[in-house]
């Protein structure tokens, strides 16, 4: 019995151990990652390594690749050149550091086929550059932490292709990675606390893919330049070209992503998708100078100045963003020669107006599914300067905004709502107010309803309304103003809680033709002080109050005719002290003969 006990507390025992001998295994080396691929193994010494690495590199050809193995420690490394078909394979528990005042940590130059991968690289702020690499065609950097050099962490020159993965650049004192005349991808990294923009890409020929990555707390101490400052998470600028996509860029302190252009190199392009954008000391992105760029399926948010600005003839098409919301001046400014057009974003919750468009003939299309809510401090959208807004497309929604769902307030802008199926709504102003303009154009069939105070408010401005839908706003369906000028069609204006049409002051005009008028709360239509309507026409007005057609206080109407009016619970035309001629063919129902056209 006490045998067989033995045997069996002898099992578990190496049971047991079995078990904590194998949670123990250490994990595979990076060494380990690449046997059998090099035809040269050499493992470094300890201390200072510039002269081994240097020498064993030579040793690598095309037909003799040399990977040079660093164990975990503390090593020393100088301005050290690497050449081709070389691999550098650190282990992640050394640190390769600088010790002198030097270029930089390490250099690959008019190579091809080398591979740094593992490793901390500290530049110990002697070094300008952690990582340089100039002409070095299928460079790969895997693995590796570069931080604390003077200038640049990894930097690329001209005629450079790289992948450079999962790596960490961190406190540098000007670009985590600058990307100069060079094409690399970046992805699935973290740049982050550089003193200056965490990955910046440059000039004609450039090219950078950056995916996945987490870019954050750069700008620690911005650069000024004669344009404004460094310190952005992303820069594409000078003619270089970027695709930025599924990246979380936050808290850099100048701008998330920034592109501009120049005279010298051209046009800088940019494709922006799937990113989360936010809490950037400026703008989440910002465009200037001649720049082209598609925003895609991004949030952007809580930036310290606009979701998205552009400026300086900028153009953007700004697709399906899921929300660009709470930022602390614009959701979109639009402004000095730029163009935007813009479909299926949500643009919500901006502290000042969601858009602006201004200055200088900017000019924004929007297309379809658009939702402009919410603003917290002015509009839904604003135009002013010679800017120009046209709404083409269809389901766009303004609503809830803290002024006027859309504003226009400058002599030069132009307004062309042609789209159909629109909405402009619960605005705590007018839904859309127009003042000085003469070239404003609602044609669109648009429902513009529950607005706090009027649907369209007109001041010493022309407008032309067709097929509008302006129904149960708190004031008026549509006021004309102050020499304002409207001409009013084939329009549905219903169960407004004053007057459906307000004319009124002198040298206002009007032209109101063919609409269906009913249910306002005083009257159809009103015309007073001074005002003059050239047509009232064939218009169907329908239990508006106890008149129809109210028209006051030396107003003038030139001719009233064919219009049907019915079940007023007073007048049909009421006249005081002012001019109607031309009242014929009219058609009364419901109304005591005496008052269907009464002069007071």
């Amino acid at each position: 019995m006490k045998k067989t006990l033995v045997k069996i507390i002898l099992g578990i025992t190496i049971f047991l151990g079995a078990i904590i001998c194998s949670q123990n295994i250490s994990k595979a080396s990076n060494l380990d990652l690449f046997k059998g691929q090099y035809n040269e193994v050499f493992t470094v010494s300890s201390g200072d390594i510039s002269d081994q690495i240097r020498r064993l590199s030579k040793n690598a050809s095309s037909t003799n690749k040399v990977l040079i193995h660093i164990p975990s420690g503390e090593y020393t490394l100088n301005d050290v050149a690497i050449y081709s078909n070389t691999a550098i394979v650190a282990e992640d528990g050394s640190i390769i550091k600088s010790t002198e005042t030097k270029q930089r940590i390490i250099r690959i130059a008019d190579s091809e086929n080398v591979l740094i991968y593992g490793g901390t690289w500290n530049a110990d702020s002697k070094s300008q550059n952690g990582i340089e690499i100039n002409n070095v065609k299928n460079l790969k950097i895997e693995n590796v932490t570069v931080h604390n050099a003077t200038k640049y962490g990894i930097v690329l020159y001209k005629g450079t292709t790289a992948n450079i993965k999962n790596v960490k650049v961190k406190d540098n004192n000007n670009y985590g990675i600058y990307c100069q005349e060079s094409i690399a991808t970046i992805e699935n990294s973290e740049i982050t606390n550089n003193d200056c923009t965490g990955i910046a890409c440059a000039k004609t020929n450039a090219k950078v893919y950056i995916k996945n990555n987490k870019i954050n707390n750069n700008g620690q101490n911005p650069r000024k330049t004669e344009e404004g400052y460094l310190g952005h998470g992303v820069g594409i600028q000078d003619g270089a070209y970027g695709e930025i996509n599924n990246n979380i860029i936050n808290n850099n302190k100048v701008c998330g992503i920034s592109v501009s252009s120049s005279n010298e190199c051209g046009t800088s392009k940019v494709n922006i998708s799937n990113n989360k954008i936010y809490n950037n000391g400026r703008h989440g992105i910002g465009a200037r100078k001649k720049t082209e760029m598609t925003v895609v399926g991004n949030e952007i948010y809580s930036n310290s100045y606009d979701g998205i600005m552009m400026a300086d003839r900028s153009t953007a098409t700004i697709n399906n963003n899921y929300s660009i919301r709470k930022n602390a001046e614009y959701g979109l400014s639009v402004g000095n020669d730029a163009l935007a057009t813009i479909s299926g974003n949500n643009i919500s919750d901006n502290k000042d107006s969601n858009i602006t468009v201004h200055d200088n003939n900017s000019v924004l299309n929007m297309t379809n599914n658009n939702t402009i809510n919410n603003s917290k401090g002015n509009n839904g959208i604003n135009v002013t300067g010679s800017a120009t807004l046209n709404i083409t497309g269809s389901n766009n929604v303004i609503c809830g905004n803290n002024h006027h769902g859309i504003s226009v307030t400058s002599k030069d802008v132009k307004v062309n709502l042609t789209g159909n199926n629109n909405t402009i709504k619960k605005n705590k102003g007018a839904g859309v107010y127009v003042k000085k303009s003469q070239n404003i154009k609602l044609t669109g069939k648009t429902t513009i309803k529950n607005n706090k105070t009027s649907g369209v408010i007109i001041y010493s401005a022309k407008v032309t309304a067709k097929n509008l839908s302006l129904k149960s706003n708190s004031q008026y369906g549509v006021a004309v103003r102050q020499k304002g000028n409207l001409t009013i069609t084939k329009s549905t204006i219903k169960s407004n809680k004053d007057y459906g049409i307000h004319v009124v002051d002198k040298g206002t005009k009007a032209k109101i033709e063919k609409n269906t008028i009913s249910y306002n709360k005083y009257a159809g239509i009103n015309v007073d002080k001074k005002a003059k309507v050239s047509s009232i026409y064939k218009n169907e007005l329908k239990k508006n109050g106890d008149k129809a057609i109210r028209i006051c206080n030396s107003a003038e109407v030139k001719k009233i005719k064919k219009n049907n009016i019915k079940k007023h619970s007073k007048y049909g035309i009421y006249i005081k002290k002012a001019k109607a001629k031309k009242i014929t063919g009219n058609k009364f129902s419901s109304i005591k003969k005496k008052y269907q056209i009464y002069k007071a």
